[in-house]
């Protein structure tokens, strides 16, 4: 009698284990026809990522959402991670003072920065293309998007650490929650496109999410506005310390080129495409040329380098991001804030070879390999930004010109080639 009970109850174990395996299996199917599902509808939005890539038209970042103070009235995030709303009292921390807000404990079942607020998964980028400016940023950013396991935002530039949480019309754009925001649409793909272990929990081990703005890198003419800057001639805190406060783990990308090209570039981007009325040509850049660099030379006499390259009352003067070119200043911050390992370089000529590209920088942020065929139609994907055949066709910048700027910014790139020991930020010959 003994002996048939234990036959029974062996039995029993064994069709409750299939049971499990089998709601396991059904969980998995469920969540892989979602992710499909996603797939097909992130695919059919590709093209319209074009739109929005390019710099001239992100000037101002993603609207239409409707943004909300912290709702600090949840209960305690789901599987003991804390997010945003296990914050005690919002209105003890000045709006602006990020560095005051606790960094976030990110879900350790997550490749991409997550946590969950009830059942709901919110997420930070897990990737930054910071820069610099016209430098092949909306092109890498474009080919970034097209990886499947890259959950896309909806936009190239959220543009909010630099400019939108200074708006003058929307003053709850201060909150770090506007910025979270707007990553609510890369989150729900995540999510969806999980899958349950074992043990029950939602894990995604493949799924990132980014942005790709540069003035993450350059912009930060409110500097003097913030918590710890104040009555300080250059700045303790810049943006890259709040992505650093906040996402220390970040991923970031830049992209160089030469100086002189680049600022030939943001010309043509400053005075054609942003003054509608004015008509661009090497004349007028010497113009602004001759004047900035001699009003950099004079503040470079009187101050530090640093300080004038955030001193933005010297763009105001020309209106033309001279000291986007003094790389070193930025590289410097780079490293002050994150490993090395954590900071993919790009020379824009070298993006010519655009597969190689794709594949290092593919590589770098631990994305699934592409077939010959998914990683062709990355590749041959049409480019995302080119300059007008109109400004092209003012032709090269004059050789005085040219002989100023390199003057200026020769320097400045020898002291990169110390600090990175790469020989490409000096041309040949110079």
């Amino acid at each position: 009698m003994v002996a048939q009970y234990k036959k029974y109850v062996f039995y029993l174990v064994i069709v409750l284990f299939l049971i499990n395996i089998f709601n396991i299996g059904y969980r998995r199917q469920s969540a892989l026809m979602q992710q499909r599902s996603l797939t097909r509808s992130e695919n059919i939005l590709a093209d319209k990522i074009h739109q929005i890539h390019r710099d001239e038209e992100s000037e101002h970042g993603e609207q239409g959402f409707n943004f909300s103070r912290m709702n600090l009235d949840q209960p305690g995030a789901h599987q003991d991670h804390q997010g945003l709303n296990n914050l005690e009292n919002i209105d003890e921390y000045d709006g602006y003072d990020l560095m005051k807000v606790p960094p976030i404990q990110f879900n350790k079942n997550f490749k991409n920065p997550c946590w969950f607020e009830g059942d709901r998964l919110r997420c930070l980028p897990y990737v930054f293309v910071i820069g610099v400016k016209k430098c092949g940023t909306s092109d890498l950013f474009f080919r970034l998007s097209r990886h499947p396991d890259f959950a896309r935002p909806g936009f190239k530039e959220a543009q909010w650490f630099a400019r939108g949480r200074f708006s003058k019309t929307q003053t709850s754009n201060m909150d770090f929650e506007t910025y979270v925001t707007k990553f609510n649409k890369a989150a729900e793909i995540i999510q969806a496109t999980s899958h349950i272990s074992a043990d029950g929990t939602l894990m995604n081990s493949v799924k990132i999410t980014g942005e790709g703005s540069p003035s993450n890198l350059h912009l930060n003419s409110h500097w003097q506005r913030l918590p710890g800057n104040e009555n300080l001639t250059e700045p303790r805190y810049v943006i890259l310390d709040y992505i650093r406060h906040f996402i220390p783990d970040a991923k970031l990308i830049i992209t160089f080129r030469d100086p002189i090209d680049r600022l030939y570039s943001d010309y043509y981007h400053e005075y054609g495409t942003l003054m509608k009325k004015n008509d661009p040509g090497p004349a007028q850049f010497h113009e602004i040329v001759s004047r900035g660099v001699q009003l950099y030379r004079e503040c470079f006499r009187a101050r530090t380098i640093r300080s004038c390259v955030y001193d933005h009352t010297l763009y105001d003067q020309t209106k033309i991001q001279m000291q986007l070119g003094i790389y070193y200043i930025y590289w410097e911050e780079l490293l002050r804030l994150f490993p090395r390992q954590q900071i993919l370089v790009f020379h824009n000529e070298d993006m010519r070879d655009k597969e190689r590209t794709v594949r290092t920088m593919y590589d770098f942020l631990g994305l699934p390999k592409l077939d010959a065929g998914e990683m062709a139609d990355v590749v041959n994907a049409k480019e995302s930004y080119q300059r007008r055949e109109s400004f092209k066709a003012k032709g090269p910048m004059w050789n005085e010109t040219y002989a100023i700027l390199h003057d200026f910014y020769h320097p400045f790139n020898e002291k990169m080639v110390a600090l990175t020991g790469d020989s490409k930020f000096l041309k040949p010959g110079s």
